[in-house]
């Protein structure tokens, strides 16, 4: 089998460099659909991967793992294909090199997401393990402005609050739901007469297509209330919106940076 052909493009300014594995040739202006993932997830069903093993000391965290990653980052991107509405959602997807406290740094984040022009850098993280790296975390915020990017830490605690993980475990079995051109408009025309609908009036396709729709973005739910048949489906958001549903912030314009 050959193997998948890739560049490095990289953004470098005077505070940090950013660098992708693309699979465009060369050229071409970086195009986030096209990213690959820089370093590949390491999970603890192999015990030992580039030397990386499982941390089994006598204050083992089940959700943590030595130099690897944890059970967290699957539970998160369940959440954020469910609900976020993304335009783009890139797995490890870059290299960051910087400086913090006298060393030279490389950090790999979870995940990349693009809406609209706005770029978020997401990292996912126990809360014991952010809080102990509260001033790293925040560093890297402010690196990561520099290039226009934003940069959230999601805690696991907001990760898995219930009920909204659960719903979005149910949600997401419907993420391959075709729907033909005939039943999307049927649906539309039945929220443009009534922009919230119960979950239970609608058919067995129906209902299908309307999870699907709520992935796409089309349709709402609240997030944090359980999902039923008795859930309500709306045009516009409804229930609390936290993120991913809801984003904050603005990275600042990047000073004196060079984009290759």
């Amino acid at each position: 089998m050959t193997a998948c052909k890739f560049r490095i493009v990289e953004w470098k300014n005077d505070h940090c460099t950013i660098r992708f594995k693309t699979s465009q040739p060369e050229g071409e202006a970086l195009d986030f659909c096209c990213l690959l993932q820089y370093r590949k997830a390491i999970t603890k069903s192999k015990r030992c991967i580039r030397g990386k093993v499982p941390d089994h000391s006598q204050d083992w965290d089940p959700y943590c793992m030595h130099h690897g990653e944890g059970f967290n980052e699957p539970k998160a991107l369940i959440v954020l294909v469910a609900s976020a509405h993304a335009d783009i959602l890139k797995v490890q997807p870059l290299e960051l090199v910087y400086e913090f406290e006298g060393q030279t740094l490389r950090y790999y984040p979870d995940f990349l997401i693009i809406w609209g022009d706005e770029i978020w850098i997401v990292e996912v993280k126990p809360d014991k393990y952010a809080e102990k790296n509260k001033a790293r975390f925040e560093h890297i915020t402010k690196l990561l402005a520099t290039h226009r990017m934003n940069f959230f830490l999601w805690k696991k605690s907001a990760i898995t609050a219930q009920p909204r993980y659960e719903n979005a475990r149910l949600v997401i079995r419907y993420q391959l739901c075709k729907i033909s051109v005939a039943d999307r408009e049927r649906i539309r025309l039945m929220f443009a007469q009534s922009p919230e609908i119960l979950l239970r009036t609608l058919g067995d396709d129906d209902g299908r297509s309307a999870m699907k729709l709520l992935i796409e973005g089309m349709l709402h739910v609240d997030w944090w209330s359980t999902l039923s048949r008795d859930s309500i489906l709306s045009v516009w958001p409804i229930g609390r919106q936290e993120w991913p549903n809801e984003r904050t912030g603005g990275a600042e314009r990047p000073t004196g940076d060079s984009r290759n």
